[in-house]
């Protein structure tokens, strides 16, 4: 998956690849999808709670805002991700 997105490696859960990618390219933390998402937006979505750990591990930004106003903590909420919320909530 050389030519996949933040985006996609963490809404398939491909939490390895994930890892790799952000070893080399720390920016991508802070890509936005068409939406305004972030990976984390994108992980409080699917409930990957592995990639949500993980970008939180690499400094991702918990408050961020979408394109809407709404933060990964409250989509995590909107669709009742428990295990998601109590990361951000760390």
């Amino acid at each position: 998956m050389a030519d996949a997105t933040v985006h996609d490696l963490v809404l398939k859960g491909l939490n390895q690849e994930l890892r790799a990618m952000l070893d080399r390219d720390p920016e991508a933390l802070t890509r936005r999808n068409v939406m305004g998402w972030t990976a984390l937006h994108v992980a409080a979505y699917s409930g990957n709670t592995e990639a949500a750990g993980l970008l939180l591990a690499y400094g991702a930004e918990r408050d961020v805002r979408d394109l809407v106003g709404r933060t990964p903590y409250q989509l995590a909420s909107e669709l009742e991700h428990e295990a998601i919320l109590k990361l951000l909530d760390a």
